[in-house]
């Protein structure tokens, strides 16, 4: 690199800025090494050779500086750097996983899935692991209490996005350790919460029968028809976890619901939960509020694919219900809620309403 000689440095009041050594930027603060002054182009190439390891590079000007501007591109060797540095860590945070203290162990099965989650598909870098890692996560979650069971049941839903249908092995692992945890009410709602989610998923990635399906959807309605209305008209209160616990498993069955086939099964599904889901509505929870109105739409959606009509008094209020939540103004909500609220039930309403007027109803009076 040639010496940065500025012509300002033999001015009459101007700075040594040639003869000082301890300054390493000129006034723009780009570092001396990459930055060059007009005066001196004619001592770079435009395209020469500026950077080590053969890269190429161009020097561009921009008003009294210029800076050296590198070609685009990955060298091959760079990647497979970055390749083995990730699978240094992969190994480094599997060995961690064996170690005896459960916050370590956790730490470590967060790492893993942080790598899969900053560098996408991981497939062919840890083909030789895939056991190692499903071990890890049978391993973590007996050992386990409920954080380290819900870092190790969140890293096989990441394996299973990552996998895809090759992930069959370690749905074979883990379904017949979540299964018992979702249907314990004594196990805690953070661990169901994360089985149930990572259990829908299994079904949805994975090819499975319609008594599977089924199966599964039964198990989730077991817990959040929970917070259908009492016997007497009353909401059900819950804490802040069982009300998240009730919003997966709703979200997971609503999830699986698009997987039952037009026809007899889904007319069922529809006509014993609709009514009952509504209910969900006057949740004290806003997202349990919301995502009751969200699967109801997806309720009216299906059912209309199929050729089902949706008409009487029960469907007029729900529709009733839908705009008032859609404008709801209750000062004991927090203000947040009711905006998040009104916000999600008005897409909700809308949506509902441009799909009924597209259908064909016998009058007006059953729309």
């Amino acid at each position: 690199m040639p010496k940065n000689k500025s012509s300002r440095g033999a001015g009459g009041g101007g700075r040594k800025g040639a003869s000082s050594s301890k300054r390493q930027t000129d006034e723009s603060g780009v570092p001396a090494a990459a930055a060059l002054d007009n005066g001196n182009d004619d001592d770079v190439s435009p395209e020469g050779s500026l950077c080590e390891g053969g890269e190429s590079g161009s020097v561009v000007s921009d008003g009294d500086k210029s800076v050296i501007v590198l070609d685009e591109g990955v060298d091959d060797t760079t990647q497979a750097e970055e390749s083995d540095q990730v699978l240094d860590k992969l190994i480094d945070f599997l060995d961690g996983t064996t170690q005896k203290y459960s916050v370590g162990r956790q730490k470590c099965l967060r790492g893993i899935t942080e790598l899969f989650l900053a560098n996408g598909d991981l497939s062919e870098l840890v083909d030789n692991h895939r056991l190692t890692l499903m071990d890890s996560i049978e391993r973590c979650f007996k050992k386990g209490v409920a954080e380290e069971r819900c870092s190790a049941i969140h890293l096989g839903e990441v394996l299973c996005i990552s996998w895809g249908v090759e992930s069959e092995e370690l749905a074979q692992i883990m379904k017949p350790l979540l299964l018992p945890i979702l249907s314990d009410i004594s196990a805690p709602c953070e661990v169901r919460a994360r089985s149930a989610r990572c259990l829908s998923l299994f079904i949805f990635v994975l090819p499975c029968d319609l008594n599977t399906i089924l199966n599964m959807m039964i198990e989730l309605r077991h817990i959040f028809k929970a917070s259908f209305l009492k016997g007497d008209g009353s909401v059900p209160t819950f804490t802040p976890a069982v009300y998240n616990l009730h919003n997966v498993a709703l979200m997971s069955w609503a999830f699986l619901a698009n997987l039952v086939p037009m026809g007899e099964h889904i007319d069922s599904i529809i006509d014993e939960n609709l009514n009952k889901i509504s209910q969900i509505m006057s949740s004290e929870d806003v997202n349990l509020r919301i995502t009751a109105g969200e699967c109801i739409a997806m309720l009216y959606q299906l059912g209309r694919e199929g050729g089902k009509i949706f008409k009487g008094q029960p469907h007029r209020e729900r529709l009733d219900r839908l705009g008032e939540l859609a404008t709801d103004s209750n000062r004991h909500r927090a203000k947040r809620d009711r905006r998040q609220q009104r916000s999600s039930y008005r897409e909700i309403l809308v949506w509902n309403l441009v799909n009924i007027r597209t259908r064909r109803f016998d009058s007006v009076e059953n729309i």
